[in-house]
């Protein structure tokens, strides 16, 4: 897979697209210190005019902090313009990334930041580790411009905001949450809304000890409720035009829910600006759907070198549905695992595939490798998360999932089969009855340093 950042590093990119993955970079990273000063002429674009700074950041060519306009807010973390705005849950959305939400750690780190009104961002204590300034205060050529915003910073005084938005531990140093979706309404009628989608900002670096992605469905019964167990599925779209998915899940009968994955592993993908896509296949009443992100900062619990997408079909019936994929071998990979889900279901209410058990089988250059049955016989404990169902048909056993639980990821070994040489993998499921019965597949490689 082609190297984006690095592609987008060689053309220039925008000024926008720079603070934009910058400010999320900050972020996700937790940084100990907030800027207070933009050197100026240090990031140019593609034609070598200087960037104006973001906001909240002072400008040393003109002395001043560039302001977001009336009635806007300045994001301390992000660096981004913000405006009020009710469809959030925290009440902010970022002004330049297509709606992203805020959370309410980011909204404790908001300044106004208006025409007449244009304060710098405050100066959080870096530790003794941190070198504050690159140069002293005064020097040859007089006051450096950081000595100028410190003491701006400390004269300020209009650095709150509401009483009622809490602060969580992304402000300490914790985990970072970015929101992608707030209170996104999924129905089927009168417009089809069973999948939506948005570009979201992915931070830039990639040493964190953990990422995680959290789905929450609220459905509104007994007015707008939707009583049935319906597939739900978190997607990331990757460069060439495919998806991958990050997390699926069935819900309760007629009940909410929130679920989290891990997805840590996947790191290399998570950067930059990717689609993101959520799909809820309800056919009657409604969910309500909030989806974040948290980065932690930190090393990561394994050296990824990279992901290598392979699998994502949600109808496999036959062989052919599943096409072998080369994957190209480079130098640096010393490890690989396959990390997947498979889950089987009706598609007639009479299949068998639902609840019937089947191997998946996975071949390496055309020798089977692995062989998996993901059959689940502890659904009954998901009995009292779903109201309208009942209890006998929840309770059954099923390929792979229960109503009201995420579907499980697998992490397989394929050590063994690494070579140096190029890989081929196939995937079949034998068994499968075409006319009553299909397979949810999605797998990637994940290849370790």
């Amino acid at each position: 897979m082609r190297n984006r950042t690095n592609d987008v590093g060689r053309a220039g990119r925008s000024s926008r697209a720079r603070r934009a993955a910058g400010g999320l970079a900050a972020a996700a990273a937790a940084v100990a210190a907030v800027l207070v000063a933009w050197p100026a002429g240090c990031d140019d674009d593609s034609n070598g005019t200087p960037t104006p700074p973001p906001c909240g950041v002072l400008d040393p060519a003109t002395g001043e902090v560039p302001a977001c306009g009336d009635d806007r807010w300045c994001d301390c973390v992000m660096h981004e313009c913000v405006v009020a705005e009710a469809t959030c849950a925290t009440g902010y959305r970022v002004d330049e990334l297509g709606g992203l939400c805020l959370s309410p750690a980011q909204v404790a780190q908001l300044v106004r930041s208006t025409p007449d009104d244009r304060p710098l961002c405050p100066v959080v204590d870096a530790g003794p580790d941190v070198e504050a300034d690159a140069e002293p205060d005064d020097g040859p050529d007089g006051p450096d411009a950081d000595a100028d915003a410190d003491a701006d910073a400390d004269a300020r005084e209009d650095v709150t905001v509401p009483d009622d938005v809490a602060v969580e531990d992304g402000d300490a140093g914790g985990p970072v949450e970015l929101v992608v979706f707030s209170r996104e309404e999924m129905y089927a009628d009168p417009v089809d809304r069973t999948r939506i989608a948005r570009d979201f900002g992915f931070p830039l670096i990639r040493d964190y000890r953990s990422i995680t992605v959290r789905l929450r469905v609220h459905t509104g019964c007994p007015t707008h409720c939707d009583p049935l167990a319906r597939v739900a599925t978190v997607r990331l779209g990757v460069d060439g035009g495919g998806e991958i998915e990050l997390l699926r899940a069935v819900t309760p009968f007629g009940g909410d829910a929130e679920w989290t994955e891990d997805v840590t592993d996947l790191a290399p993908l998570l950067t930059w600006t990717h689609p993101v896509i959520v799909t809820l296949e309800t056919a009657e009443g409604g969910w309500e759907v909030d989806l974040s992100f948290f980065f932690e900062a930190g090393p990561p619990p394994r050296a990824v070198h990279s992901v290598i997408p392979l699998f994502d079909h949600d109808d496999y019936r036959i062989a052919s549905d599943l096409s072998p994929v080369l994957v190209r071998m480079t130098t640096g990979v010393s490890e690989l695992a396959l990390r997947y889900r498979f889950t089987g279901h009706s598609t007639t209410g009479a299949g068998c595939d639902e609840t019937c058990e089947r191997t998946a089988v996975v071949s390496v250059d055309g020798m089977p490798r692995l062989e998996q049955s993901p059959w689940r016989t502890d659904c009954a404990s998901f009995v009292a998360a779903s109201p309208l169902g009942d209890p006998a048909v929840v309770s059954l056993a099923r390929s792979g999932w229960c109503p009201g639980d995420r579907v499980h990821t697998i992490l397989s070994d394929f050590t063994p089969w690494l070579t140096g040489l190029d890989l081929v993998l196939d995937m079949e499921i034998p068994g499968v009855d075409p006319t009553t019965g299909s397979w949810r597949v999605s797998a990637v490689l994940v290849r370790y340093r």
